[in-house]
Order: structure tokens, then sequence, then C-alpha cells
């Protein structure tokens, strides 16, 4: 997916009731996500409720926290959603939810080895 980050408002970091907006193009259909931050503790936790242009809407969550006997980092992520119609649930329980399976592994590794990159400094 090809996208485009906004923080809404210009601010400069993420803050608990702040908008933030993706939007691009997914399998070349014109997407837009809008989260709402619920939680936010920088370089440990960030919370956001979703909401996408084609009704799906859920919550979000990364806790990042020190790993066995602090060594290395334990990523904790939480990917709720639900679809708004009867068709979309159908979708989902067939194809899309190996998808976000795989693709929140991958985010998961990502942010593991990007949080252990920087020594776990925030």
């Amino acid at each position: 997916m090809e996208s485009k980050f906004e923080v809404l408002g210009g601010a400069s970091d993420f803050a608990v009731g702040q908008k933030v907006s993706i939007s691009g193009t997914l399998a070349s259909r014109p997407m837009k996500l809008t989260m709402v931050v619920t939680g936010f503790e920088f370089g440990k936790f960030l919370e956001w409720q979703f909401q996408d242009s084609y009704g799906v809407r859920g919550l979000q969550s990364w806790r990042l926290e020190a790993g066995v006997d602090g060594k290395g980092t334990l990523v904790r992520m939480v990917d709720r959603y639900e679809n708004a119609s009867g068709l979309a649930k159908l979708i989902d329980k067939v194809f899309t939810k190996f998808a976000v399976a795989k693709r929140d592994r991958y985010w998961l590794e990502r942010l593991k080895s990007l949080a252990e990159r920087s020594g776990g400094r925030s």
C-alpha cells in the first residue's frame, strides 16, 4: 500500500485525543483510515481507535516492554476490528483475517527491530 500518514492539526507528535489520517491506494482502490489516539506514552505505548472509508472499525495498540531478564524487547500488539456488512464479515472470515495476521507479524518484527536498534531509549 502506498500511503500518506498525517497527524491532523499540525502536531509534531502523538497525544491522547489527536486525530491521525492515513490515505492512499490498496490494490488500485482508494483507501482512507482515520484514527483517534486513545492512549500514548512516548517510546512505550500507542493505542488508537479507527474507522476506514469502507466501514471497518476497531482498535489497535502497541506496547514495548523489556524482554526476559532485561534482554531484548517484548512487543505486545492488540488488533481488534469489525466489518460493517454481512458480506464483508464473510470475506473477512475467508480471506482478510489471515492477511491481517501476516501484516501484524511483520509490523511486530519491524517494531521490535527498531526498538532494539535504538537501545530502548525514549
